[in-house]
C-alpha cells in the first residue's frame, strides 16, 4: 500500500492481540478518510482497527461494533475487488461477525491478488487460532516469516504459536528473532516471559523479560502480579497492586483490586482480611454484571469471589455460566480462562477430584 496512511501510522505491524497498536492508528486514520473519502484501503484498515479493538473487548460496545460495520461496509463499497479491503472484511467477519466462513471466503478472495501477502497469512492464522487449529497456525505463520523475516510480528505470534503446542525452545528462539527488529515491542518480553513460566516457573529470567514493560501496558499487573505470586513475594504482590487501583482488564480476565487482594491475603492464611476483599470483589462485580450480564469475565471472578466466601451454589452457578458464554469450542484462546478459573473455584471449595477434571481438559490440547 505505497499510498496509504499505514505508512504514516506505522503502528499495525505488531501482533493482533497488541490494543495499543491498534488503539493508536484509529486517530490518524480517521484524519487519512476524512482528508480522502474514495480511499478504500484506509477505511479497510480503519475497519480492521475498529473490529480489532472490539474483538479484544477494550471497547465491546455497540457504537464500536457500529464503527467496524460502517467502515467496513464503505470500503466495499468503494472498491470491494481490492485484496486489502477484501483481507480487512474477512477479519470484520471474523472478529466482529464471528462469521469463519464468511472471514476464510474474503480471505481466499484476497490471497488471489496478494498472492505472498504476510498479512493475509496473519489473518488466516488468526482464524485458525480461534479453531485450535495451531499446526494450520504454526504453518501459515512460518510461511509468513520465510516471506518477511524481519517482519517482527511474525515471529512474536510464531512464538506463541510454539507455546501453545508446549515447543518451548522453539519460541525462545522465534522471540530471538522477533526482538532483533523491534527491541521495544511489549509482545516480544510478555511471550518471553509467559514461555519461562511454562518452561521451569517463575524466576529471574521471566522477571527480566518483563522488566522491558511499560508499566502502563495493559498485560503489566498481570503479568507481574503472577510473577511475585509464584515466587511467594506477597508483600512485593500488594505494594504492585497498589499502584493500579482499577483492575486487570484485559480480554482473558477482568480482576477487580480488592480480588487480588484476597489472592494474597488467602496466602498469607490472613482470613478476615481476606474474606473482606473478597466481600469487596463481590461487591464491585455485582455492578458489573448487572451492566454488563454476557461478560465471561465477570462471571469468573464472581465465582471466585463466591467461592472466596464457602458460597458453593453461587460460585459454580458463575463459573459454568462464564464457560457458557465464551465456550472453549468456539474459542480455542479465548476461551480457556473459564477453565482452570472453574477449577480454582473447586480448589477453593475442597472439591479437587472437579478442579483436576478441569485441568486435564486444558492439558488435553493446546494451551497457556
Amino acid at each position: 500500500m505505497p499510498n496509504s496512511s499505514f505508512n504514516k501510522v506505522g503502528t499495525l505491524n505488531q501482533p493482533h492481540f497488541d490494543f495499543d497498536a491498534w488503539q493508536k492508528a484509529i486517530i490518524p486514520l480517521e484524519e487519512a478518510v476524512t482528508l480522502d473519502p474514495q480511499f478504500a484501503e484506509d477505511y479497510a484498515l480503519l475497519a480492521k482497527a475498529h473490529s480489532r479493538i472490539y474483538y479484544l473487548r477494550r471497547d465491546h460496545t455497540y457504537d464500536r461494533h457500529q464503527k467496524a460495520e460502517r467502515a467496513n461496509a464503505q470500503a466495499l463499497s468503494v472498491d470491494a475487488g481490492n485484496p486489502e479491503v477484501q483481507m480487512a472484511a474477512g477479519c470484520f467477519q471474523l472478529w466482529v461477525k464471528k462469521d469463519r466462513v464468511a472471514a476464510l471466503s474474503f480471505l481466499e478472495q484476497a490471497s488471489k491478488g496478494l498472492p505472498n501477502s504476510v498479512e493475509v497469512l496473519k489473518a488466516r492464522a488468526s482464524i485458525y487460532e480461534v479453531q485450535g487449529k495451531f499446526d494450520l497456525y504454526i504453518e501459515a505463520v512460518e510461511k509468513a516469516t520465510n516471506i518477511s523475516s524481519l517482519d517482527g510480528s511474525c515471529w512474536t505470534m510464531l512464538a506463541f504459536g510454539y507455546e501453545f503446542t508446549y515447543q518451548f525452545s522453539k519460541g525462545l528462539e522465534s522471540i530471538t528473532k522477533s526482538t532483533a527488529p523491534d527491541p521495544e515491542a511489549a509482545w516480544n518480553h510478555l511471550a518471553k516471559g509467559f514461555i519461562y513460566f511454562q518452561l521451569k516457573g517463575a524466576d529471574e529470567d521471566s522477571r527480566e523479560a518483563f522488566s522491558h514493560i511499560n508499566k502502563n501496558h495493559s498485560w503489566y499487573l498481570w503479568s507481574m502480579f503472577h510473577q511475585e505470586m509464584f515466587e511467594d513475594r506477597f508483600d512485593s504482590a500488594l505494594e504492585l497492586i497498589k499502584e493500579y487501583p482499577n483492575r486487570v482488564n484485559s480480554k482473558m480476565a477482568r480482576i477487580p483490586q480488592p480480588l487480588l487482594k484476597a489472592y494474597i491475603y488467602t496466602h498469607q492464611n490472613k482470613k478476615e482480611q481476606a474474606k473482606q476483599e473478597f466481600e469487596l470483589s463481590l461487591t464491585e462485580l455485582k455492578l458489573a454484571i448487572d451492566s454488563k450480564p454476557d461478560d465471561d469475565r465477570t462471571h469468573s471472578a464472581l465465582g471466585l469471589s463466591y467461592s472466596g466466601l464457602g458460597m458453593r451454589e453461587d460460585a459454580v452457578f458463575h463459573g459454568k455460566k462464564a464457560m457458557e458464554l465464551m465456550p472453549y469450542s468456539e474459542e480455542a484462546i479465548y476461551g480457556q480462562p473459564a477453565i482452570p478459573d472453574m477449577a480454582l473455584i473447586y480448589t477453593m471449595l475442597g472439591e479437587f477430584h472437579l478442579a483436576f477434571e478441569h485441568l486435564e481438559t486444558i492439558l488435553a490440547g493446546p494451551s497457556y
